[in-house]
């Protein structure tokens, strides 16, 4: 699974949108689009920040979890 994918799943189960990310981690909205949508990846001083707002690790985020990837698996069964 690739971040983008990992990352959406994320928000949606901290029911947390794009634009409040954006906000705050101090980033444009774009940027987190484009990061869902698998176009870019965050630089590291973001990693960190969507660390501190997501409660997960870098490595988390990146390579996900058996438990992260298990969702998103199940998320999207149950969207097609």
């Amino acid at each position: 699974m690739d971040f983008g994918k990992r990352l959406k799943l994320v928000l949606i189960a901290k029911g947390i949108s794009q634009k409040e990310l954006a906000i705050r981690i101090n980033v444009n909205e774009s940027c987190v689009s484009n990061w869902v949508k698998g176009k870019r990846i965050p630089h590291i001083h973001q990693f960190l920040n969507l660390r501190q707002v997501l409660g997960l690790s870098v490595e988390e985020l990146w390579y996900g979890t058996p438990l992260l990837d298990s969702l998103l698996e199940k998320y999207n069964e149950s969207s097609n």
